[in-house]
């Protein structure tokens, strides 16, 4: 019976919240008398885990160098797209007004690259052509080009006479310039 009546023995068990005390205390078993008939226990220590905190995560440095490298990739993009904006608020580049004498930009010139042709149209019908030279246009410049055009017919007798006609009656000969060219700003 004795063994059952030490399992039911209630131990102290200090406070870890309080806080420590400094005067002596009254013993819970009076003087003169024993704790336990032969047997010494431990003495017992209640440990609490600490309450709302995780184990950090360990991250790998593959991941590491992932987030990294993302996030330097979003900011070059960042810096790469305000440059461009601030870039096109400064320059304010518009296209060039093909009436073949003037770059309309302020502070943007055109370099016209090889490859670039020219070719005149008389209603549906190629009149001739020719291309263009490798040239530099200024901004707010005026570039005069004398372009030598050649060209071939088939019914050459008929367009000259539709040619007249038109000159006759209205004094004017309508003719299309059509243009392409290669422009590096």
């Amino acid at each position: 019976m004795s063994s059952m009546a030490d399992q039911q023995r209630i131990h102290p068990v200090p406070d870890v919240e309080a806080p420590p005390q400094t005067s002596p205390t009254v013993p819970l078993v009076p003087q003169g008398t024993s704790k336990s008939d032969d047997q010494s226990y431990p003495p017992f220590h209640r440990t609490y885990p600490p309450m709302n905190s995780k184990p950090p995560k360990k991250r790998s440095r593959c991941c590491k160098c992932l987030c990294w490298t993302l996030s330097l990739l979003l900011l070059f993009i960042l810096i790469l797209g305000i440059t461009v904006g601030i870039l096109f608020l400064v320059f304010r580049p518009k296209l060039p007004k093909y009436s073949i004498d003037r770059n309309p930009n302020e502070r943007i010139g055109i370099y016209y690259e090889g490859g670039s042709h020219l070719s005149a149209w008389y209603t549906e019908t190629k009149l001739c052509q020719g291309s263009m030279p490798k040239f530099y246009q200024g901004h707010r410049n005026t570039t005069v080009l004398v372009l030598p055009l050649s060209g071939q017919i088939q019914n050459g007798t008929g367009l000259i006479m539709a040619v007249q006609e038109q000159q006759q009656r209205t004094g004017n000969i309508p003719l299309r310039l059509r243009g392409y060219s290669h422009l590096i700003l």
